[in-house]
Order: C-alpha cells, then structure tokens, then sequence
C-alpha cells in the first residue's frame, strides 16, 4: 500500500510510515574487512587444492628432465623440499618429536639465583 503525502492527508504525515527505521537484527553479526579477506584466502585454497598434485609431478617430471636447464631443475627441487616441509610441520603440528630431546636437556637446570641470609661477620 503506497504512502499518502502530506499534501494529499490535509498537512498530516501518513501513520504507515515507520519512523524507528529497520529493526536491527541482534544475531547478525557484521562483516569486517579482516573476515572478508580471510574468506576469499579460503574461497582460493579450496580452488587450488585440487591442482597441487599436478604442480608437484610437474615439479618432479622437471627435475628429472635431462634437457631441462640446471636452474629449472633446481627450482624444482627447492619446491619439492618446502612442500615436503609444509607437509612434514601439517602432519606433526610443528610439534618435536620426544625422541629426539639432547641427553643435556633431560635433567631439569635449576637457574634460580641463590639467596642466603646468613649474616657475615666484618673482620676488621
């Protein structure tokens, strides 16, 4: 149903008309630029998940090429070696391994200064 103006009400705004403005809706939550970043970063990993496998056989076919220039090959396995890690910090969380702890370090070090308050007697 259309408004009616004030000049077609006798000089009266229409009682339609909503003067609060839009109720505010208490669970939507807005939208920041941050989370709109990081939601297209996401949008693009899940586009190029599927062709990492491709990538890293290309990688290895161009190590492998013998007609390859040396820094082509190189290349390749300098990809290799950070996708290897990438996997490796992924798969164990980052984490070190407990097997792997320096004998030196197993012994707890007790590097708390000592304090004494034993009077000493001036000799004079």
């Amino acid at each position: 149903m259309p408004f009616v103006s004030k000049e077609n009400n006798g000089g009266v705004p229409d009682s339609n008309i909503n003067r609060n403005g839009r109720p505010k809706d208490p669970e939507k939550k807005k939208i920041t630029r941050r989370s709109m970043k990081d939601k297209e970063l996401i949008q693009l990993v899940r586009k190029l998940r599927p062709h990492v496998s491709q990538a890293i056989m290309t990688a290895v076919k161009i190590m492998g090429d013998e007609e390859a220039s040396h820094t082509n090959q190189l290349k390749a396995a300098a990809f290799l070696f950070v996708q290897h890690a990438n996997l490796i910090s992924e798969a164990y969380g980052g984490e070190e391994n407990p097997e792997e702890v320096d004998p030196d370090e197993v012994q707890p070090q007790n590097n708390t200064p000592v304090f004494s308050l034993k009077v000493v007697d001036k000799k004079e």
